[in-house]
Parts: C-alpha cells; sequence; structure tokens
C-alpha cells in the first residue's frame, strides 16, 4: 500500500511538473527587489545593532537608502565617520547596511560572529575611519543553505535561534536563504486535494530528521509519522521567519 502510495505520488509529480514547464515562462531572479520601503529597512537594521551591540548600539548609525549613489542593480553600502564619533553606515538595502556594520567590526575592530561563539568587544572610543568607504557587491545575490542543513540542524531551532541566523545572514551579506520551514504543513494540504487520506499520508513521511532525505524523493516511511501540531507549528515559525526576512533582504 505504501508503495502504491509513493508510485502514485511519483506520477502525480511528473504530470504537475511537466504541465508548469508546458504553460509558464520563468522570468529570471533580476527584478526582485525589496518588498518594504527604506524605512522599515532602517527600523529592522538598527533593531538587529541592537540585539547584537546592546548598550554600544548608540555609537552607531545605520540608514537604508536605495537611490544612494552606485549602480541600483547592485547593493552597496559607505561606512565613514561622524563628527560626534559615532560610525555612520549607509545602505541601499537592510542586507547592504547590516553588511557594512559587519565590515566594520570585523576590519576596524578586529570582531567576529559565528555558531561557535561572538568576540563583539568594541574598543572605546571606536577607531575612526580614515576617509569615507564605500563597497559595491559584485554580485546581486548571495546564496546560502542547503536542502540537509535543514534536517541535519534548522529542524531543531526555535525563533530565538532563527532570529540569530538571520541576523547573521544579512551581516555576512546573505539575500537570498533557503526557506524549507513548514514545508511538510504545505504538502499536507496537497496529499489531501490529491485524495490521499491521514493514515496513507502518515506511513509515507519521514521523520524530523530524515526530512531532507524525504523531499529529495529517496526516502519515505522512516520515522515518522509527523503530528499536525508539529506541522501547524514549523509552518507558523516558517511565518516569522519569512516576515522577519522582507524586513532587511
Amino acid at each position: 500500500r505504501v508503495a502504491m502510495a509513493a508510485l502514485r505520488l511519483a506520477a502525480y509529480s511528473l504530470v504537475f511538473v511537466a504541465a508548469v514547464c508546458a504553460e509558464s515562462q520563468f522570468q529570471t531572479l533580476a527584478h526582485l527587489r525589496p518588498l518594504v520601503s527604506d524605512e522599515e529597512q532602517t527600523k529592522a537594521v538598527r533593531e538587529l545593532l541592537s540585539r547584537l551591540l546592546g548598550p554600544r548600539a548608540p555609537d552607531f548609525l545605520l540608514t537604508v537608502n536605495r537611490s544612494m549613489p552606485g549602480p541600483e542593480e547592485q547593493e552597496r553600502f559607505e561606512l565613514r565617520t561622524l563628527p560626534d564619533g559615532r560610525l555612520f553606515v549607509l545602505g541601499s538595502t537592510g542586507v547592504a547596511a547590516a553588511t557594512g556594520l559587519y565590515r566594520y567590526l570585523t576590519t576596524f575592530c578586529r570582531c567576529h560572529i559565528s555558531w561557535s561563539g561572538d568576540q563583539l568587544s568594541l574598543p572605546s572610543p571606536l577607531p575612526a575611519v580614515p576617509q569615507p568607504r564605500r563597497v559595491t557587491s559584485p554580485n546581486r545575490f548571495r546564496y546560502y543553505q542547503n536542502v540537509c542543513a535543514y534536517s541535519y540542524s534548522f529542524v531543531w531551532w526555535d525563533w530565538e535561534r532563527w532570529e540569530r541566523e538571520i541576523d547573521w545572514m544579512a551581516l555576512s551579506g546573505i539575500n537570498l536563504p533557503l526557506a524549507f520551514t513548514g514545508q511538510e504543513a504545505i504538502w499536507q494540504m496537497v496529499y489531501i486535494s490529491l485524495g490521499f487520506n491521514q493514515t496513507e499520508i502518515d506511513n509515507f513521511v519521514v521523520g524530523p530528521a530524515f526530512l531532507a532525505w524525504g523531499r529529495m524523493g529517496n526516502m519515505h516511511s522512516w520515522a515518522g509519522p509527523l503530528p499536525n501540531s508539529w506541522k501547524k507549528n514549523q509552518l507558523n515559525l516558517q511565518v516569522t521567519i519569512s516576515s522577519a526576512k522582507l524586513a532587511m533582504f
């Protein structure tokens, strides 16, 4: 029965993919732009700054202005020291501004942020930038993550850990991460619409540690089922994750 279910899923998938490819004209990604205003991105990146540096955050001023000088299709940032000693970071996007902040922290303050720990001991006063420094990314998109990492690590994360990761992505200049969290809740609705019942679905899916292999189609019916409450919680988490990304990316 499970084998038949797998076969039916494969058949439906092939039909769906063939239909989409026959009827759709796929765009490149070049048209993508931030969905929120400069003001909203400025607010988001300043909140990142506060989370990152706490009481030292007032020593920095971060602003997003997509009309800043430079090629419109490429992200860019500018660093300069203000007369009062604060570090001013201007970015064309929230990610660009965050990247500029981290460039200053690593280059001028010898700071570092990683999965294994942080070094954020800032000198006082802040080292001055001798002259305005402007950097333009040579690439429109900077991709991050892979299918397997979601089973190795991410599937066990709560929002607090995800928020830290999203901050790290922005600081590292990443603006094209994957978004797999909550996918199983969507597949549940798709399977039901195709006529499968809950027992068939439960018998087919894999557990959280094996989702990568289930999603790639090379494993089924292992370490499951996934409780509906878990799928719902993961979907809600993805909504929060996506909202945070859209505020800066």
